[in-house]
This record gives C-alpha cells, structure tokens and sequence, in this order.
C-alpha cells in the first residue's frame, strides 16, 4: 500500500510543478494545394441595344467657328446642351427660342425636339 500511496504522491508533484515560459513559435508549414474550381452561375439576361446619341449643331449655317464650334447631344428625341455658366454642366433644352453667345459665333436658334433651326 505504501507503494502506491508514494507513487500518487509522485504524479502529483510532476503535475503540480511550476509552468516553464513558452517556447518560441515555429516556421510556418507549406501552403496548402489549390481547391477546385466553383460551379459557374446561372447566365445573365441578354443586353439590350444602347442609346443612339448624335450631334447637333446648335447655329446651321455659321461658319465662323475657328476651333469652337457649338454643338448639343440628341439623346432619346431630347437635345442636350452645356450651359458654360457656373463650372459648366449638361443641361436639357426643351422646345423653344434660344441664343449662344460663343465667341465668334453667337446665333438665335430655335429648339423643336432635336431638330434646331435659325432665328
């Protein structure tokens, strides 16, 4: 009997000793193997065709232009012009009389849908 009590009091010791600091952390291991590729996924709808835009010149006929020639963007049956005022931005022009004041070729105009004609 004694044998054993000795032998529980040795595990005991062992287990209860103090904890040594940790060890220094080791290399990293190789990569692992590439996986499979996914399944693909379902197939988009089919497009659609883009919008037509074409160009307008805003005074027909004017032919002092130089290197600055006024023009708009017809897009959808609506006329789209830069209004230079204000750091410039695209703006809709609808239907009625208008002016360009552009250097060297200012002209009144009149706007119907994309259509532009001289005033």
């Amino acid at each position: 009997m004694k044998y054993v009590v000795n032998l529980i009091s040795l595990m005991f010791v062992l287990a209860c000793g103090q904890v040594g600091p940790q060890g220094p952390t080791g290399p990293q291991g190789p990569a692992g193997a590439q996986g499979q590729a996914g399944q693909d996924g379902a197939q988009g709808p089919a497009g659609a065709d883009g919008t037509i835009i074409t160009v307008v010149q805003l005074c027909p006929g004017t032919s002092n232009y130089g290197t600055f020639i006024e023009v708009a963007e017809c897009i959808n049956g609506k006329l789209y012009g830069v209004y230079s005022a204000n750091g410039g931005f695209l703006t809709y022009l609808a239907n009625g009389a208008w002016s360009s004041n552009a250097v060297g070729s200012a002209c009144n105009f009149v706007v119907s849908g994309c259509t532009v004609t001289p005033q």
